[in-house]
């Protein structure tokens, strides 16, 4: 069930967020992870455990727990989250993966995560992307 997210759901989306991420990118330290900064759109919820979310302004984040991934939720997130664009850690294969099956194209921009999680690479719906 996707749902609004509530103030409640901050602590599970940040686990969700480490899970997602270490599940990737397997050299991550889950340290490194950091909670999303902005304020959640909305989550996934099974058998009510949050098991992913989307947030979205100018740049789109989103994470789905592994253990619910291919299920999905993250392209129902991703469609209630409406974002637009989103910078994608560029060792992560499957969420870029993701975005191009669901017609997002990469725009050729890089940047360093301010994190300090490496490169990340642009990607955007197509008439965004340049």
């Amino acid at each position: 069930m996707i749902r609004p997210a509530t103030a409640a759901d901050a602590a599970a989306a940040a686990l969700v967020e480490r899970r997602a991420r270490c599940h990737a990118d397997e050299l991550l330290d889950p340290d490194a992870v950091a909670p999303p900064e902005r304020p959640l759109a909305v989550v996934a919820q099974v058998g009510g455990r949050v098991v992913g979310f989307a947030a979205a302004g100018e740049e789109l984040v989103l994470a789905v727990d592994p253990v619910a991934q291919g299920a999905g939720l993250g392209s129902a997130l991703l469609a209630a989250a409406g974002g637009r664009a989103a910078w994608v850690p560029e060792r992560d294969g499957l969420a870029r993966a993701f975005l191009a099956a669901r017609g997002w194209r990469e725009t050729g921009e890089r940047r360093e995560d301010p994190d300090g999680l490496g490169p990340h690479v642009r990607s955007a719906v197509p008439e965004d992307a340049g």
